[in-house]
């Protein structure tokens, strides 16, 4: 591989830095002449003269093509080819003696300033080492956790006139990826209209939500619910988000229960519910519904963070609107409190689901989560429930 060296024109400054690139380079230069000398006429161990493209002169990726250029580098002699760790599993074709042709491996761990690490070329002979700086490789497959919570309710009585009442929902995002997510507010029953507006009341329908790691970033989102005239009853209020070019990559909230005649209850800040899991996985569909075949059972995770520490008791679960008890649920936890010795430390409630026939209803699981010691401080998930 040829050495890179920018000429200098005249009366140009010639720096102490341009100069020890000049004998860095030349010094391995000496290395790779050294390592032939040494391995002499054919055979051997393998020996590592240089990488392309080089790491001292340009960005090498996970994921990229890596040439390693050397001497007895055969793959019909080889043992291993690892780099970081990680074994390199195919060599790609125009591979010889002297040059072996492979694609870094997904290293984890590899901050995004980058790391050392060692490539090892074993072969039956003996190995050698070359130590290079890898970076990451470049994102192209959206990962993100989004956790989609109520936050701020009106203070006023749900009165069935017309009028409109906003409730103000908060994204905590960690992505992989800047992405738009297109916002799809829904409301049951439908008969009461609902839509996402900004702060100054314009409808929107995307929020746009950028790479966010590893800490992570918030965005609120103004749900505006308008109740219909002569509506009574309640209804229930969901906020689900879709990433517009990873639709598969969804965020959602709890049910909010809203009722005709009465204030909303006020949002406590005293404990945090993250996007819940189910076990078999896709128990989901992408509105955050939890689906479950008549007559098997699915396992509810629902992690929590309570904000201070302390002693706190799970309720068991409540089913809305199942008259005939078709569906059954209970919580898994034993016991069924638990204790927290830091504030914000994360606990998972489990809680086992049950169809136990083809009619059982679309409706809500209630799960309950209160302190110990005063019930009055408690935070409710609503889950919607349906059949596979």
């Amino acid at each position: 591989m040829a050495i890179q060296i920018t000429k200098v024109k005249p009366g140009e400054l010639i720096t102490s830095d341009f100069i020890n690139g000049i004998i860095d380079a030349l010094l391995a230069l000496d290395t790779r002449i050294a390592k032939l000398e040494a391995a002499g006429a054919g055979g051997g161990a393998p020996i590592i003269t240089a990488l392309n493209p080089d790491p001292t002169q340009e960005e090498v990726r996970m994921g990229d093509e890596l040439r390693i250029i050397g001497k007895n580098l055969s793959t019909s002699t080889l043992v291993s080819v690892t780099i970081g760790g990680e074994d390199v599993k195919q060599y790609k074709q125009g591979s010889s003696d002297s040059l072996l042709i492979v694609d870094i491996p997904t290293i984890l761990g590899i901050p995004d300033e980058g790391d050392d690490v060692d490539l090892v070329v074993t072969n039956t002979q003996g190995y050698d080492v070359e130590t290079f700086t890898l970076l990451p490789g470049e994102t192209t497959t959206l990962s993100a956790t989004l956790t989609v919570t109520n936050t701020v309710v009106p203070t006023e009585v749900i009165t069935a006139d017309g009028s409109t009442y906003d409730y103000t929902f908060t994204i905590s995002a960690l992505t992989t990826l800047d992405e738009d997510y297109t916002l799809v507010p829904s409301i049951d029953p439908t008969s009461w209209s609902v839509e996402a507006v900004d702060s100054q009341g314009t409808e929107i329908t995307e929020i746009s939500i950028p790479k966010s790691q590893p800490t992570a970033s918030t965005h609120t989102v103004i749900v505006r619910v308008t109740v219909p005239v002569g509506a009574t009853g309640s209804a229930k209020l969901k906020l689900t988000l879709v990433a517009k070019n990873f639709p598969t990559v969804t965020g959602f909230s709890g049910n909010v229960d809203i009722s005709v005649g009465s204030t909303p209850d006020e949002v406590t800040d005293a404990f945090e519910f993250t996007d819940p899991n189910a076990i078999p996985s896709g128990s989901f569909d992408t509105n955050g519904n939890l689906l479950v075949a008549s007559g098997s059972k699915v396992t509810y995770l629902l992690p929590v963070r309570p904000k201070d520490a302390g002693k706190y008791l799970i309720a068991e679960p409540v089913i809305e609107n199942d008259p005939n008890k078709y569906w059954e649920a209970k919580v898994l936890n034993s016991p069924t409190d638990f204790t927290t010795s830091t504030p914000d430390e994360p606990k998972t409630i489990k809680i086992e689901l049950k169809a136990t026939s083809s009619s059982a209803p679309e409706t809500s699981m209630v799960v309950r989560v209160s302190k110990f010691s005063d019930s009055t401080v408690f935070a409710e998930r609503d889950q919607t429930i349906k059949l596979k």
